[in-house]
C-alpha cells in the first residue's frame, strides 16, 4: 500500500481592491550609486542607497532579462524592446571576459534589453503596476565598457499617476570611467497606480536596459501582505500577514472565489500578526486542475485586501509500481558503432556476435541513466548506466565507474507495467542519442541521433497490464535516457513538468513461494495486511520501505488461519510514503 503525500505550486499575486482616493503619487531621483557596480544582491559590497538594513539591493523584486521576482504590492512588466546577445562591453550587466571586470556568476551570459533607435531618443522601458498601497525605492543599472559615451543609455525618467514625475535624470557616462553605475529613485504610490521607467538612447545607438532592483521603505507605508497558499486534501488556506498598522479586521467581510464561483471561507483564524482564510471543498477537486483562488479580507481602515492567484492540484499516479526492469547494457566501444535501432537491436540481441568491451544483464528501479548529461525532472533519483554503476556492477570494464564521456553503447530495459485508468497515456523520453519504445509489442515512439531533448508520444490503454520495451544507443558526446508517464489520462497534452509527468515503474511481481498480499485496511492506529502463502508451513515476515531501496525488517508476529496469513502493524504518518512486502 502506497501513503502519498500531496505537493501543491502556487502563484503569489496580491494586492488592495481600494485605497485613500487623497494620496499622491510621487517619483524623486535621489543619487548615483558608482560603488556598487554588479554586486547588487551581494551583501558582501556596501550599498551606500540601501535603507531596508539587508545591504543588498532587489531584495522586495527585481527585473533583469529573461527573470521578473514580483514584489507582493507590486506587478512588474518590459514594454517593448527587444533582447540583444551577451556583449562582453557591458560590464555587470552581462560580463563574460574575466580580463575586462569583476565576474559576477548569476549575470554572466545574459541578454539585455534594447531600443535600436538613437539619436537622444525617449522609450517606455518598463513599468510597476502597485497592487498595495507601498513607499519603495528603485535602483536602476547602467553603463558600459566602450569607450564611447555616446554608445548606451544618457537618461532615465520614472513617471506616474497624478503627474507623478521624477524629471529627466542624466546619467554619469564616463570615458573609461567607473563601471557598473547605478541611478536610485524613490516612488510612493497606492494600489493601482502605474509608474512607468523611461530611457533615453545616446547621440549614435541604443539605449538599453538590463537591471532593475526594488526595496520598500521602512515606515513609509502601512499594509497588508499576502503569505502562500496551502493545498491540503479538499482544503485550501490563504494566510494574510499584518505588516503595520493597517490590520485584518477578522469581524468584518471576508470571502473567497474559486475559478469565479463564490464560496464561503469555512474557517477564519487570527493568531498574533498572521490571518487564516480556509475552505473545504465538499468532494475532491479534479487531479491536475489549475484553480483560480481569489480571497479577500477586509482592514480596520475598511480596506478590501483582494487578489489573485493559482494553485494546481496534484496529479494522481496511474501506474502501480514497485518494481524493476530487467535492463541490459553492452559497450562495444565503437566496434561496431552504436548509430541506429536497427543495428543496436542485433548487437543487444546476440552480443557474442560482436568484439563488446562489457556486458551485463541487472534489476533497475527506473528507467533513468545519466552519463555527462541530466534529465529535466526527478534528475535526483538519476543514476549512472549500468556497467559503470557501483551499486549494481562491482565489476566494471575498462570505462571505469560513475557518470563520465562513454561513446557507442546501448541499453534495452524490459518490464510489465500496471495501469489503473483506461484512456490516452501519454509519455516522454528525454534521450541522447536515439530510442525506440514499445507498448505491448507496437511501436509509440523512437528518435534518431541527438542531443538532450523531449519526444511526446500517448497510446489508447485498457487499465491492467501491459509489456514495455524499451532500446536506447549512445553514439557520441553527451548521453542519457529516461522515460516518464504522465500521472494521469488526458484526450490532450499534458503540460510538459515535473509535476504532471512521473518516472516510468512496473509492477512489483509477488515472490515465487506467496501469492501478492490480498489487502490492506486500516482499524484505529493499525495496519490489517493479509496474503495467503502457497506454502502455510513456511515462515514469513513482514517488511517496510519508503523508497523501494532499503527494506526493514519488521517484527510483528503473523497470525496464521485459514490458509490466510495476517499482520497487524503500526499504521504510518498520513504524510509518509510507505511500501510493503512479505519476505520468507
Amino acid at each position: 500500500m502506497q501513503f502519498t503525500k500531496l505537493i501543491l505550486t502556487a502563484g503569489l499575486l496580491f494586492g488592495l481592491g481600494r485605497a485613500p482616493a487623497a494620496f499622491a503619487a510621487t517619483a524623486t531621483f535621489i543619487a548615483h550609486d558608482e560603488t556598487t557596480q554588479g554586486a547588487w544582491r551581494s551583501t558582501d559590497v556596501a550599498k551606500p542607497l540601501d535603507l531596508d538594513g539587508d545591504n543588498a539591493y532587489g531584495t522586495a523584486g527585481y527585473m533583469k532579462t529573461s527573470t521578473f521576482l514580483d514584489p507582493s504590492w507590486a506587478a512588474l512588466d518590459f514594454v517593448g524592446g527587444e533582447q540583444d546577445a551577451p556583449n562582453a562591453a557591458y560590464i555587470a550587466v552581462d560580463d563574460i571576459f574575466s580580463a575586462i571586470g569583476p565576474e559576477i556568476a548569476d549575470e554572466n551570459a545574459q541578454t539585455r534589453y534594447l531600443w535600436p533607435v538613437g539619436n537622444l531618443t525617449w522609450h517606455d522601458a518598463a513599468t510597476i503596476t502597485l497592487t498595495a498601497d507601498q513607499t519603495f525605492r528603485i535602483s536602476m543599472l547602467y553603463d558600459v565598457r566602450n569607450d564611447n559615451a555616446n554608445y548606451n543609455s544618457t537618461g532615465f525618467q520614472i513617471t506616474g499617476a497624478g503627474g507623478a514625475d521624477s524629471g529627466e535624470i542624466l546619467l554619469v557616462n564616463e570615458t573609461g570611467g567607473t563601471l557598473g553605475k547605478w541611478a536610485v529613485f524613490e516612488l510612493s504610490g497606492v494600489a493601482g497606480d502605474v509608474f512607468t521607467v523611461r530611457i533615453r538612447a545616446g547621440s549614435r545607438q541604443e539605449a538599453e536596459f538590463t537591471r532593475m532592483g526594488l526595496d520598500v521603505v521602512p515606515g513609509a507605508f502601512t499594509g497588508i501582505e499576502a503569505g502562500p497558499a496551502t493545498l491540503s486534501g479538499n482544503t485550501i488556506s490563504v494566510t494574510f500577514t499584518d505588516t503595520a498598522t493597517s490590520f485584518v479586521d477578522v469581524a468584518k467581510t471576508r470571502s473567497m472565489l474559486i475559478d469565479n464561483v463564490a464560496v464561503t471561507p469555512t474557517v477564519i483564524s487570527k493568531t498574533g500578526a498572521i490571518t487564516t482564510l480556509s475552505y473545504t471543498n465538499p468532494a475532491p477537486f479534479d487531479a491536475g486542475a489549475l484553480l483560480s483562488i481569489q480571497p479577500t479580507v477586509t482592514t480596520t481602515t475598511n480596506l478590501a485586501v483582494t487578489g489573485t492567484r493559482t494553485v494546481r492540484v496534484p496529479f494522481v499516479s496511474i501506474i502501480v509500481g514497485g518494481g524493476t526492469f530487467t535492463t541490459q547494457h553492452i559497450w562495444p566501444n565503437g566496434n561496431p558503432q552504436m548509430n541506429d535501432a536497427d543495428g543496436v537491436l542485433a548487437a543487444l540481441e546476440d552480443p557474442s556476435g560482436i568484439p563488446a568491451v562489457d556486458q551485463i544483464t541487472v534489476q533497475t528501479r527506473y528507467i533513468h541513466f545519466n552519463d555527462n548529461a541530466g534529465a529535466p525532472y526527478h534528475e535526483a533519483f538519476s543514476s549512472p548506466y549500468p556497467l559503470w554503476d557501483e551499486a549494481l556492477n562491482t565489476s566494471p570494464g575498462a570505462g571505469g565507474t560513475g557518470q563520465g564521456d562513454r561513446n557507442d553503447f546501448a541499453i534495452r530495459c524490459r518490464g510489465r507495467i500496471s495501469t489503473t485508468k483506461a484512456g490516452k497515456c501519454w509519455f516522454i523520453c528525454n534521450s541522447d542519442d536515439g530510442f525506440v519504445l514499445k507498448i505491448d509489442d507496437v511501436e509509440i515512439g523512437s528518435r534518431g541521433n541527438g542531443g538532450r531533448g523531449n519526444t511526446v508520444m500517448s497510446v489508447d490503454l485498457i487499465a491492467g497490464l501491459h509489456d514495455v520495451d524499451f532500446i536506447h544507443w549512445e553514439r557520441s558526446a553527451g548521453a542519457g535516457c529516461t522515460v516518464y508517464i504522465h500521472m494521469g489520462v488526458s484526450e490532450t497534452a499534458p503540460p510538459e513538468s515535473a509535476e504532471s509527468y512521473e518516472l516510468l515503474q512496473t509492477l512489483l511481481v509477488a515472490p515465487t513461494d506467496t501469492d501478492a498480499i490480498s489487502s490492506i485496511t486500516t482499524s484505529g492506529n493499525n495496519l490489517i495486511i493479509v496474503f495467503k502463502p502457497n506454502n502455510a508451513a513456511a515462515t514469513y515476515q513482514l517488511a517496510r520501505s519508503t523508497n523501494l531501496v532499503s527494506w526493514t525488517t519488521l517484527t510483528d508476529v503473523p497470525v496464521v488461519a485459514d490458509g490466510t496469513v495476517t499482520f497487524t502493524t503500526a499504521k504510518p504518518a498520513a504524510d509518509a510514503n510507505v511500501y510493503y512486502r512479505i519476505v520468507k
